[in-house]
């Protein structure tokens, strides 16, 4: 167990609602995948402390989970992959979540239908792609911080039909490449040179809607 680095977590049970307290995972870990967990709604910090190496974090189907405690994510301080996705009750990912995670470079939010609040990604330093898709509670990410993330290169937006505003300030000069696909407001709103948003994005240079070069 000492030398294992790799661990996928497989649920399938239907009463389990809890991670197991109890669960004392290899302190050498560098990818963990938590996935169907049908009824689980929380997730227990215990057992995660030791987790100091994780760099590939992946949490899936699971949804009746709700929410993630903010004392959850302390313990990946050398995070770099995180990828949340199948939540369907997921209402918010805030500042309080993403504080402790400044190696974290990867971050995608997908089939995550009940998410209405995005916020404080700019305690994300480090990160460089940013994926959020099939999230169709999600209206806005002005309260995200995206002009903060220095070191975004891609930003991609998708299936989000009811995002309509993506920021109020300009966007990093570090941005490369924004795609946004099937986000009709949002769509309208970055229209080249007429859309309100705009003023913006026109500074990066790969710009894509629905697939076309702005």
């Amino acid at each position: 167990m000492a030398s294992l680095t790799h661990l996928e977590i497989v649920g399938g049970c239907e009463d389990v609602e809890s991670f197991p307290k109890d669960c004392l995972l290899p302190s050498g870990l560098t990818s963990l995948r938590i996935i169907k967990f049908p009824k689980l709604k929380s997730l227990d910090s215990k057992g995660l402390q030791r987790l100091t190496s994780l760099t590939t974090l992946y949490i899936g189907g699971c949804p009746e989970l709700q929410f993630f405690a903010e004392e959850w994510f302390q313990h990946f301080p050398s995070l770099v992959e995180l990828n949340i996705s199948d939540c369907d009750k997921l209402q918010s990912l805030t500042g309080s979540v993403f504080q402790h995670l400044t190696s974290l470079q990867m971050l995608t939010i997908r089939m995550c239908p009940g998410l209405q609040v995005l916020s404080g990604l700019q305690h994300l330093t480090s990160l460089i792609e940013l994926k959020i898709s099939g999230c169709p509670g999600l209206q806005s990410l002005t309260q995200a911080g995206l002009q903060h993330l220095t070191s975004l290169e891609t930003l991609r937006i998708w299936d989000c039909p009811k995002l309509q505003y993506l920021t109020k300030e300009r966007l990093p000069d570090s941005l490369c490449c924004l795609r946004v696909n099937n986000c009709p407001l949002l769509e309208q709103r970055c229209q080249f040179e007429k859309g309100q948003e705009w003023c913006y994005i026109a500074h990066i240079p790969q710009v894509e809607i629905n697939d076309v070069l702005m």
